[in-house]
């Protein structure tokens, strides 16, 4: 099977390998000239038959449970679309329960993988929160602490005050 790469794909790294039309006026691909790549027409595709099969199984996307018990375990394979990695992790159990062909990989291995994964990103996530509250009671603790230091200033300065107020009562009687 020929893989249809775009022209002076080789030659430039930020083209990459997705196919363009080729449209230059001189452009010996477009042109198709001996010794360059081919185009993509007519003919090169798939039969048939063999079109969205993999290993002679039709390729079914699954997003959920339901979705593998409807599986004909003999004619068709599965994919796991694009779903979270809890609902990924039931949906391999359920593969291997039916004994359903995951086209992708061993469902035993990426289910493994998986919920090692699940157990470290939730260790983590548990411990971030763990952090969270910590510090959320340092700032507690810290404006408890401002409250307290705050109250006594404000005592500090009332105190301050009325001495204030008895030494100007002080010079006033004695100046009468």
């Amino acid at each position: 099977m020929t893989k249809f790469i775009r022209h002076r794909a080789h030659t430039k790294k930020r083209l990459g390998d997705a196919w363009r039309r080729p449209r230059g006026w001189q452009n010996k691909m477009r042109l198709s000239k001996k010794g360059h790549r081919p185009k993509v027409r007519v003919g090169y595709g798939t039969n048939a038959e063999l079109r969205n099969t993999k290993n002679g199984l039709e390729i079914i996307t699954v997003y959920n449970v339901n979705d593998v018990k409807a599986v004909d375990a003999k004619t068709q394979g599965v994919v796991v679309g694009a779903v979270g990695m809890k609902k990924k992790i039931e949906i391999l159990k359920a593969i291997q329960e039916q004994k359903v062909t995951l086209l992708t990989g061993d469902a035993a291995a990426k289910q493994k993988s998986l919920e090692l994964a699940f157990a470290e990103r939730k260790k983590a996530t548990e411990e971030r929160d763990r952090e969270r509250e910590e510090k959320q009671k340092a700032l507690e603790q810290l404006a408890k602490e401002q409250e307290k230091e705050e109250a006594s200033e404000e005592q500090d300065a009332e105190e301050q005050k009325k001495e204030e107020d008895k030494e100007k009562e002080k010079v006033l009687t004695k100046a009468r």
